[in-house]
């Protein structure tokens, strides 16, 4: 921590370096920051990324709950705790935390699509047209998101 009292990680490091490919370098990074500051959210949350990515799922849901216990209001942290619990198989929980994220922050497009996939493999369709709908409205734009709607609508129409 700097000496005003303001973290000196950027908070989104991790995750900079992650999507350059580089994974071993964004853990480093998180894992020194948590050792000089253990209750930095931040690095807990970009650390739960980086092992997500990775595929150590153990060690990301460890992270991923460190990052919600320090930092119970950030959207973010609810929807990658939500994506690990997906790759892990619990639905039901992924659920629960992608609607905190949506709760936290309504206009959180990728909590919508991630929540819509989810809801999907429940068997949930309708729940799940209504979240890729406000996924796309909320971000048009974004291929995955309108890929995702578009497919679903199509396959009710048939």
């Amino acid at each position: 921590m700097a000496p005003n009292g303001e973290n000196t990680m950027p908070p989104n490091l991790g995750i900079a370096l992650n999507d350059k490919g580089a994974l071993d370098g964004p853990i480093a990074e998180c894992r020194t920051a948590i050792l000089l500051q253990p209750d930095f959210g931040a690095a807990h949350y970009n650390l739960g990324e980086a092992l997500r990515r990775k595929g150590d799922l153990d060690e990301a849901f460890a992270e991923s709950r460190t990052a919600i216990r320090l930092q119970p209001n950030e959207a973010d942290a609810h929807n990658n705790f939500g994506l690990v619990l997906s790759k892990k198989g619990d639905w039901d929980g992924a659920i629960v935390e992608y609607r905190a994220a949506i709760r936290l922050k309504p206009d959180h497009a990728a909590a919508h699509n991630n929540l819509g996939l989810t809801l999907e493999i429940k068997g949930d369709r309708r729940s799940a047209i209504e979240e890729f709908s406000t996924a796309y409205l909320l971000d048009p734009k974004n291929a995955t998101i309108a890929q995702q709607y578009k497919r679903l609508v199509r396959e009710v129409k048939q």
